[in-house]
């Protein structure tokens, strides 16, 4: 936690101003000691040993458009090199870098929207009768987690449910995975990153059972997980929302304040 930040107003301005500042920033990406956060000019690029990399422009330095074209070439090159394939995170307000990536043979993502809110606005939210949430700790916790999430999603995600399990592991007074469950069922899980050095928690991978939606799962871990931010000081919560989500959050009193679309290079084999 920054101690020294005052907790920023309510707007979306200034609510993106604090994402820009302290998100895209060295201490936000540094989250283990396995990885390596390289500040090149305005420009951050990351590897970790378990993940492709990452690079994205800084939000506290202003780029000029004619620039971002060598940048672009030079992170080529790099994980040419290297034989990594990596991802460059992009903002809508980065623009012309979109075009530019384009160009330059990297493909686009989904695109997701950044939603950023005051952790004291969330209101309190009660569970659905019978249900308790804890925090996921032992190795069958997150065998079930990966089953609950395949069913959630409709996709195979063990890659995120073990990459999970291993920064709760590293990392257990940063990292908390929950879990909602009732009669020994597995209804809804979510997790949440404290991001020292920054106001910032980030809330992830909030998912229900199918059979359990529109039943207050999500909300209620959403509330838990602000709750959990006020009592350790972190002033801000950051969500990167899928649209089934957003009008949830924004009930919650989570502002859209930008949109982000991944841009994927794969090395060729």
């Amino acid at each position: 936690m920054v101690s020294d930040l005052r907790p920023q107003p309510g707007g979306a301005a200034e609510l993106l101003q604090a994402h820009d500042r302290q998100l895209r920033s060295p201490a936000a990406l540094a989250t283990t000691p396995e990885t390596l956060v390289e500040e090149l000019g305005p420009l951050l690029r990351v590897t970790r040993s378990d993940s492709v990399g990452l690079v994205l422009l800084r939000g506290d330095q202003a780029v000029a458009a004619a620039d971002l074209e060598p940048m672009i070439l030079e992170q080529l090159e790099h994980f040419r090199a290297l034989g990594q394939n990596f991802e460059w995170k992009t903002f809508s307000h980065d623009q012309p870098l979109a075009a530019l990536l384009l160009r330059h043979g990297l493909r686009p993502g989904d695109p997701e929207t950044i939603m950023v809110a005051r952790a004291d606005a969330v209101p309190p939210c009660q569970l659905p009768d019978g249900v308790t949430v804890r925090p996921a700790r032992s190795s069958a916790d997150f065998e079930r987690l990966g089953h609950h999430q395949r069913a959630a999603f409709g996709a195979d995600h063990d890659g995120a449910t073990e990459q999970a399990r291993n920064a709760v592991r590293a990392s257990p007074e940063r990292v908390v995975v929950l879990l909602a469950e009732t009669g020994g069922e597995l209804v809804g899980s979510a997790r949440v990153e404290f991001l020292l050095g920054t106001q910032f928690g980030t809330l992830w991978a909030g998912s229900t059972a199918p059979s359990w939606r529109h039943r207050g799962v999500y909300r209620a871990l959403v509330a838990i997980r602000a709750e959990m931010a006020r009592a350790r000081g972190f002033a801000l919560l950051e969500v990167e929302a899928l649209p089934t989500s957003r009008p949830i959050l924004e009930r919650l009193g989570f502002r859209a304040v930008t949109d982000s679309i991944p841009f994927t290079f794969e090395v060729e084999p």
